[in-house]
């Protein structure tokens, strides 16, 4: 049986139009290529976005950061004879403050980008993997991420129950 009878006995459909991305590098190329292109494409998608965090991170700590302390000392009037409790009080706590702001903003920005490249992966797997094609036949999709009856099954352990 060839590589193409096989893979429309899995689909039950003979039109070419009907294969994903997967079956068709499957038919070109074979298995591992279809698992070489999936790992090479998790890697420049997660590689992108930890770039990107990076520079977030960069730009933020050489620019942003500076700029809003030098904006709230100009705004509070801070000059370097003042005694420390009130440089305290009238800088700091708002710089740091401001400065958890940021940071906090940053992870939600970060977190999203993330998710975002987990999403068009999943995608990706979808149509390399035929797990599209799978959830509309009615199968049930073989994953290797449990789902939220299977997690909830797992073994407990003595100590904590």
């Amino acid at each position: 049986m060839t590589k193409r009878t096989q893979i429309e006995k899995i689909h039950k459909t003979p039109a070419a139009g009907s294969l994903t991305l997967g079956d068709r590098v499957y038919l070109k190329f074979g298995w591992p290529m279809v698992k070489s292109l999936h790992v090479l494409a998790t890697v420049l998608l997660f590689g992108l976005v930890l770039f990107v965090d990076y520079l977030l991170v960069l730009f933020t700590a050489v620019n942003v950061l500076p700029n809003i302390a030098a904006l709230v000392q100009k705004g509070t009037g801070m000059t370097v004879d003042m005694r420390i409790d009130a440089v305290i009080a009238g800088w700091l706590i708002p710089v740091l403050f401001i400065v958890a702001a940021v940071l906090v903003g940053e992870i939600v920005l970060m977190r999203r980008l993330w998710r975002f490249a987990s999403g068009r992966l999943d995608a990706l797997a979808g149509s390399l993997f035929r797990l599209e094609d799978e959830k509309r036949s009615g199968q049930r999709p073989v994953t290797l991420i449990p789902t939220k009856a299977q997690a909830s099954r797992r073994p407990k352990f003595a100590a904590l129950s």
